[in-house]
This record gives structure tokens, C-alpha cells and sequence, in this order.
């Protein structure tokens, strides 16, 4: 019985305390009002300037340079390119392609290979199949060769024979 009294006087604190809160934030939320909307004239449209002004601002710019810090044109002349002077122009060499060379074989399958001249690399490179080395990638190693693919060509290394 005392603990179904408590259980009503609990249920009876909540509804109370549940009504106050709803008093309150209604209280809180009727009684404020919004602010009038500060609205401001729309400015009056400027006058359209003449043909003689732009002309005059427009030469002020001009001369003005107002892209430069010391606002004078710059010594050398700015020329843009024709299509027919980089037509003419001679393509770029493509870089020369290394000069590979097999050192030695490492190890018992898997085959690791020693390369010199890989690109980027000084000295000698331990190198694997299916390793990628820059734009170079190693296809397959074997006792006694290592094959390298790369910049349009193949290289196919050998040991050399004693």
C-alpha cells in the first residue's frame, strides 16, 4: 500500500513539474514579439553616364596601369603567340631512354634481380616481378634474365656467360 502511494505522489510531482515547464515556455514565447522589419528606401538609380565620360575613365585605366605596382607599362611588350608560330615550332625531344644493365640474380624462386640505370636511382636496384620503378615496370624475373617494360620499349636482360 505505502509504495502505491509513492508511485501516485511521484506521478502526481511529474505532472506538476510537467504543467509549471509548459506555463513557462508559453509564458516565455506569447510575450515576445517580433521586431519590426527595418526596411530601408531603395536608392535612387544612378544617372547613365555619357559616351564622353566612359571614354575619359576608360583612358584612365588605360594609362593608368593599375595593375602594376610602379603604375608604368612594362618594358618588354606583351605579344601573345600566333597559331602558325607554334605550329612551326619544332616538337620537344623525348628524353633519352636509360641504359639498363642486369648486375646478378638473387636468391631461389621468387627471383629478385640487381639492375643498374633505372632512372632516378644511383647505383644498383633490388628489384622484383611486377615491381614498378618510376615509369618503369619489372614483368618477369627468371635465373638467368629479368624483363623490363617501359617508356615504348622492352628490355630483355641477361647474365653474362662465363
Amino acid at each position: 500500500m505505502k509504495s502505491r502511494a509513492t508511485e501516485f505522489g511521484l506521478w502526481a510531482v511529474a505532472l506538476l513539474s510537467l504543467g509549471v515547464t509548459g506555463a513557462i515556455w508559453w509564458r516565455t514565447f506569447r510575450s515576445r514579439t517580433a521586431a519590426g522589419a527595418a526596411v530601408w528606401p531603395a536608392p535612387s538609380p544612378a544617372p547613365r553616364p555619357s559616351a564622353d565620360s566612359l571614354a575619359i575613365l576608360t583612358s584612365r585605366i588605360v594609362d593608368g596601369d593599375v595593375f602594376r605596382l610602379d603604375r608604368k607599362p612594362a618594358a618588354a611588350p606583351y605579344r601573345v603567340a600566333r597559331d602558325s608560330a607554334v605550329a612551326s615550332a619544332p616538337a620537344p625531344a623525348p628524353p633519352p631512354k636509360p641504359v639498363l644493365s642486369l648486375v646478378g640474380i638473387v636468391g631461389g624462386p621468387p627471383w629478385a634481380a640487381l639492375v643498374d640505370g633505372i632512372p632516378a636511382h644511383d647505383g644498383t636496384m633490388l628489384v622484383h616481378a611486377s615491381d614498378t620503378v618510376g615509369a618503369l615496370r619489372v614483368t618477369r624475373v627468371t635465373s638467368r634474365s629479368v624483363t623490363i617494360t617501359g617508356l615504348d620499349t622492352v628490355w630483355h636482360l641477361t647474365t653474362k656467360e662465363n
